[in-house]
């Protein structure tokens, strides 16, 4: 939007050598739209590398996968017609019983903690028990004092 509606008498001067970082998170990135804005404001000191396509959750956060600063949009295309053709889906399916993914205490999926489960192979196992994983959390907060303790860590 901005590489169509803003005319050079309104952005005279600006200068965004300085922004490392131009998160675009709308619903589908477009390859164009991104090439356009960095046609348009690269005159303006705005760098292509800067452009950072963003997976956002709205209801959980505003950015949730993007790349490094400096490696720029990664653009890959998957041809509809060929997908279709194949069958194959793009991820697979686990159906898990109930109470066997974790979540917060909000409701909301722990997205990594279901994803470390299904790499090892254990999704659908039922959590440890509460008491099991009071004591797993005490012996994890100790250990940065014992190492702060034994000098291993510095400052």
């Amino acid at each position: 939007m901005g590489a169509r509606r803003i005319d050079d008498k309104q952005i005279e001067g600006l200068d965004l050598r300085s922004w490392r970082m131009a998160f675009n998170g709308v619903e589908a990135v477009s390859a164009n739209t991104i090439s356009a804005f960095a046609q348009r404001f690269g005159g303006y000191g705005f760098s292509p590398t800067a452009m950072v396509p963003v997976y956002g959750l709205a209801e959980c956060c505003v950015g949730l996968a993007f790349p490094p600063p400096g490696c720029g949009p990664i653009i890959d295309s998957i041809d509809r017609d060929v997908l279709m053709r194949v069958g194959e889906p793009p991820d697979d399916v686990v159906l898990a019983p109930p109470h066997s993914v974790p979540k917060t205490s909000s409701g909301k999926l722990r997205r990594r903690a279901s994803l470390d489960l299904y790499r090892q192979g254990d999704i659908g196992r039922p959590p440890p028990s509460p008491a099991w994983q009071a004591v797993r959390f005490a012996i994890a907060s100790a250990l940065p004092l014992l190492r702060r303790a034994s000098g291993l860590c510095s400052g």
